[in-house]
């Protein structure tokens, strides 16, 4: 059994900066939802980051759907609805892992298995429980996302792609004519 340590900068500094060193970056990634330790869902793509504010999700398989962030605000596309939701993230449940791991607001928060290589980020008050394991790299390399009502998500981080050329237009999205908008900050 390993003990839990209050965080360690070490740790967590290592993360900050192979995420900063590696940006911008290509990533794929494979996501899957457990709820009762049954797999209920498996998705995977890739991740373009330009750094926290800017980010780009692109889901191709098992369909085509893409998570858009631009600082707070969002856009998020399925294909198969033809409907676009925008909003604005409020809460650090909302957050993904890179935003987390850079906000200052998780620094008491973080709790370290050094021999491990694993971050535990845990704040029962803003509904986030996370388990971060690095790669030898420091880059996060598996993600283990916790609920409150009872749902468990995996992310795997793999082929990471630093320092890569973004193009122009790689952060809009060429959506149809007839996409349904959802406007979440107007609910």
């Amino acid at each position: 059994m390993f003990s839990l340590t209050a965080a360690e900068p070490a740790l967590l500094q290592q993360v900050r900066t192979a995420i900063q060193s590696a940006q911008p970056f290509r990533v794929d990634f494979v996501q899957e939802v457990f709820l009762e330790g049954e797999k209920e869902l498996s998705e995977s793509g890739t991740i373009l980051y330009r750094d926290v504010s800017l980010l780009k999700w692109t889901y191709t398989d098992p369909e085509y759907k893409v998570f858009l962030l631009q600082g707070r605000r969002y856009r998020f596309y399925e294909k198969a609805s033809n409907q676009l939701i925008i909003g604005r993230i409020q809460d650090k449940d909302q957050q993904w892992i890179w935003q987390i791991l850079f906000s200052k607001e998780i620094d008491n928060a973080v709790r370290t298995v050094e021999a491990e290589r694993t971050l535990f980020i845990r704040d029962t008050d803003g509904g986030l429980d996370l388990e971060v394991t690095l790669g030898g790299d420091g880059l996060p390399q598996r993600v283990v996302q916790r609920d409150e009502m009872g749902a468990t998500t995996v992310y795997v981080f793999t082929h990471y792609r630093r320092r890569v050329n973004i193009e122009r237009g790689a952060f809009e999205l060429d959506l149809p004519a007839d996409v349904e908008v959802v406007d979440n900050d107007a609910i």
